[in-house]
């Protein structure tokens, strides 16, 4: 049920949540896709891996909450309070998921040496 706070202010200490998403059923597919992963720095034992993937997901929900919360740091010699957001509550659940990968590996980076 959702609630009205118009010409409410914010109140952390009443309710520090800033943000609730909550959704249900939700359904995604990513067909014949590309990736590429390689290594920041190179090496010879690290391969760059190409490859092509599909992936879909049925009847998905995700539950996100984040408030707000005081944090305390010191700045010139002083204890000073800071508003931090906070990830208070992270649920993800599905119940079908379809993968298919297929990778190959392009260099073995033996040029590096």
């Amino acid at each position: 049920m959702l609630q009205s706070n118009l010409g409410q202010r914010f109140n952390p200490k009443v309710d520090s949540t800033v943000l609730y998403i909550e959704m249900n059923e939700l359904t995604a597919a990513l067909d014949d896709f590309t990736f590429r992963i390689e290594p920041e720095k190179k090496t010879i034992f690290d391969p760059i891996i190409e490859g092509a993937g599909s992936l879909s997901i049925k009847n998905a929900s995700i539950k996100i909450r984040v408030e707000c919360r005081k944090e305390h740091i010191k700045k010139a010699n002083r204890e000073i309070s800071i508003p931090v957001l906070q990830l208070q509550e992270l649920e993800v659940s599905f119940a079908y998921l379809f993968t298919y990968f297929f990778s190959h590996i392009k260099d073995l980076n033996s040029d590096t040496f």
